[in-house]
């Protein structure tokens, strides 16, 4: 009987990016259930810049829930938990 560890040891690069990649597409599909917008009533003056326009913002919301990361090739190779804060408008497109 093979286990998740003999798996681990044994697997090419490629099993193992197929394996992690499935892992982190049902990890990514759970947290999109979980999104959540919160205005903080505070301006770019404490929280900085838009994080999507990179403009100034009168009124900061925060947007916790799904952030995706990516290579140095720019493909997406996951998705975790974060805050991005910014334009309500911009934090609803993205």
């Amino acid at each position: 009987m093979n286990t998740f560890s003999d798996f681990i040891r044994n697997a090419s690069v490629e099993e193992k990016t197929e394996v992690y990649t499935k892992v982190m597409e049902a990890a990514s599909k759970k947290q999109n259930e979980m999104v959540r917008l919160t205005n903080t009533q505070e301006s770019s003056t404490k929280y900085g810049p838009c994080e999507c326009c990179g403009k100034n913002v009168s009124e900061v919301w925060v947007k916790t829930g799904p952030k995706p990361y990516f290579n140095h090739e720019g493909k997406k190779i996951m998705e975790s938990v974060g805050s991005t804060f910014g334009h309500r408008e911009c934090l609803e497109a993205v």
